[in-house]
């Protein structure tokens, strides 16, 4: 049950880029003549392994030529992707990306032609411990985060008999540990900072 308890937080804690540290900028590639793909372990789109919890950014890229892609839903893809001239592109310009397990589906406007990489920036879920020997290597913060939130969770279930303010405390060093490694990630990755 306690193994259960800490992977319940590591799935909380995936939900969002300020509490994870799998983060991943891997290239795949796109194929003539092919739109959809699929992204994650087994996916059709060849070069991520890891399936994405949500892509962030893209680049497509052919020798000495480059476009950003915007990451868009199916749904705003479908109403942007309108294509009754049949244009084409070795460039991609817009991706969809959804949510799909074991792996995500992927969609590319326009079409591709010919062959180009296709980098895509995304994080994954925080692997899970399997078994209670297992071991993850943690980035600095992430494994006392971790310690403070499971003290937390272990508290709201079995701390009826605790010493007054030990809520208090417990919570705050959970808020405090959490705070860190979510300010390190957004300085890491550049949220909440304007053009310098």
């Amino acid at each position: 049950q306690g193994l259960a308890r800490v992977n319940n937080i590591l799935g909380m804690l995936s939900n969002s880029p300020l509490t994870v540290f799998t983060m991943y900028h891997v290239s795949g590639v796109t194929i003539a003549a092919t739109r959809d793909y699929t992204v994650g372990p087994s996916g059709t789109f060849v070069g991520p392994t890891v399936r994405p919890v949500r892509v962030q950014g893209a680049l497509s890229v052919t020798g000495s030529q480059s476009n950003p892609v915007q990451v868009v839903s199916f749904q705003e893809f479908d109403q942007r992707a309108a294509n009754g001239i049949g244009r084409t592109s070795i460039l991609a310009e817009m991706i969809a990306v959804d949510q799909a397990i074991p792996t995500v589906n992927m969609r590319v406007f326009p079409t591709p032609i010919g062959i180009a990489a296709l980098w895509l920036g995304y994080w994954a879920a925080t692997p899970a411990f399997a078994a209670v020997g297992d071991t993850i290597t943690w980035p600095p913060g992430h494994q006392l985060m971790v310690q403070k939130l499971l003290a937390v969770d272990l508290f709201t279930n079995y701390g009826t008999r605790a010493q007054p303010g030990t809520w208090d405390r417990i919570t705050a060093e959970a808020d405090q540990a959490k705070r860190a490694v979510m300010e390190l990630n957004a300085d890491i990755l550049g949220i909440g900072k304007g053009p310098q």
